[in-house]
């Protein structure tokens, strides 16, 4: 036996499913959380980018230095030197 659906039934079934469908505006506290974690999100990149230009910076002024002090500062030297 095939059961038959009622039209009408049906209609608000899915009326109901539609309005669920429509998402709601983000309140304007929601709105403000959203925005920290995104600020904090590009200040964290920001830091993590000023920490690898200061490491390039001491890597270059390390070099210079030992180059002015004709040291030779490979590993390899260091090794042979101390064992």
């Amino acid at each position: 036996m095939v059961e038959v659906e009622d039209p009408e039934s049906t209609r608000a079934t899915r009326a109901r499913a539609s309005i669920r469908a429509i998402p709601r505006k983000p309140s304007p506290a929601q709105r403000a959380i959203q925005l920290t974690f995104v600020l904090k999100g590009h200040l964290k990149n920001a830091q993590i980018s000023y920490l690898r230009v200061a490491a390039g910076l001491a890597q270059i002024r390390d070099q210079r230095l030992f180059a002015a002090l004709k040291h030779d500062c490979s590993r390899a030297t260091r090794r042979r030197a101390s064992g």
